[in-house]
């Protein structure tokens, strides 16, 4: 299983300004780039790595 597949798990704090909610994510867990997708699983959410020609276009496709 390649390192980034690995499952691993850990907390990380909520911030909260404004009317943004902000996780900070622990280094072992933070992405490279400027975005993330976000999709919603039961109660929880998923952020995946936005690869930089999807960013840019502003297109998005929901992946399951």
């Amino acid at each position: 299983m390649k390192k980034e597949e690995e499952e691993d798990s850990a907390t990380a704090k909520l911030v909260c300004h404004g009317a943004y909610q902000y996780v900070r994510l622990p280094k072992a867990f933070r992405f490279e780039g400027d975005y993330v997708l976000i999709d919603r699983y039961r109660s929880g959410v998923i952020l995946k790595p936005l690869p930089a020609n999807l960013a840019k276009t502003g297109k998005r496709t929901r992946t399951k």
